[in-house]
């Protein structure tokens, strides 16, 4: 087995049989599906019992919730077979039927860092779809895709085209904060900086983006606000180790806009509490140490301080932070 297409799922039964659809009208025999039910209380069980009696599908359910991460880890780490994964959600699907083959392919004969393609935004509250082309085709430096971080409209890299391998994934941490949301864009950066990388310029998926995406819940709640840094920060001090050329990694920052997400993330957690400043600030220092001088070196970050000072009861009503437990999301 070469390929797990991993696909969590919560209360999605219509959603999940287009996903899972989607990956078995896949070309050639070299992969398998692998469901993995977060005990789930709607029809998600008989739309799993149905796929079952395919050869190329894993079904499992949790009996009880794990929350999002931990079941995205189940999936991943026991009981996925194949050396190569993708995570999928269950409301997204595969749109080209030979990417499979392609992303095969393209491991067989180059053995990349990681794989992933274009794809297509569709997004249900705005109403529009978005093609994803990444500006690579083939295989190329993965300084070139790191420092590319930021410049693709509407987004970078789309989860459901992106193709890694079970090992790196665990050597890499991925997974292991469950309130990092972006741990997935922090996996494939550090891939960057570890070689090449395979790109399918053509859209091969189609990633939904709506109301209950949990991405929307990051500026509202402490925790995935603070950790959430962690995928531009790590990545950064990641790439340092790894020695990307100066350029590589200054236009990393410029395009990811580093300075300005540790800056309004120090900010915002400062308005509601030093600890939690003090805490995230700690932890990225401890990384980056010149970023962060330079970003509360600042004139308008100083400028935004004082505003705090003077008016924190006002601007606390406006943007509210919520205080969950770690990994309740």
């Amino acid at each position: 087995m070469q390929i797990s297409v991993v696909i969590p799922t919560f209360n999605r039964a219509e959603l999940l049989r287009k996903a899972v659809a989607s990956v078995l009208a896949q070309q050639g025999d070299h992969f398998e599906v692998v469901i993995s039910d977060n005990c789930s209380s709607d029809d998600t069980p008989e739309v799993m019992a149905a796929f079952a009696v395919d050869p190329r599908v894993v079904v499992s359910r949790n009996a009880s919730n794990l929350g999002m991460v931990g079941n995205w880890r189940k999936g991943i780490f026991e009981l996925a077979r194949g050396e190569w994964f993708i995570l999928m959600s269950d409301d997204d699907y595969l749109m080209d039927p030979d990417y499979l083959l392609k992303v095969a392919a393209a491991i067989d004969a180059h053995r990349p860092t990681f794989v992933y393609s274009g794809g297509i935004v569709h997004d249900t509250v705005a109403g529009t779809r978005e093609t994803v082309r990444p500006p690579f085709d083939g295989l190329v430096p993965g300084s070139q895709v790191f420092a590319s971080r930021g410049t693709i409209h509407p987004q970078d890299v789309l989860l459901p085209s992106m193709v890694f391998r079970r090992n790196d994934a665990k050597r890499l941490g991925f997974l292991a904060d469950p309130d990092n949301l972006s741990c997935d864009s922090e996996l494939y950066l550090k891939l960057c900086a570890e070689g090449q990388v395979f790109v399918v310029p053509d859209p091969a998926c189609v990633y939904v983006k709506h109301g209950a995406n949990i991405i929307y819940k990051l500026k509202m709640t402490r925790r995935l606000l603070d950790h959430n840094l962690d995928y531009l920060v790590n990545s950064f001090a990641y790439a340092r180790e790894r020695t990307l050329p100066q350029d590589c990694l200054q236009a990393f920052r410029r395009n990811a806009h580093l300075d300005h997400s540790i800056g309004s993330a120090f900010l915002r957690l400062r308005l509601h509490s030093e600890a939690w400043y003090r805490e995230c600030r700690e932890r990225v220092a401890a990384k980056i140490p010149d970023v962060v001088h330079d970003v509360e070196s600042a004139a308008g970050y100083r400028a935004k301080r004082l505003l705090i000072a003077a008016a924190g009861p006002l601007l606390r009503a406006r943007y509210p932070l919520e205080d969950l437990p770690a990994g309740t999301l």
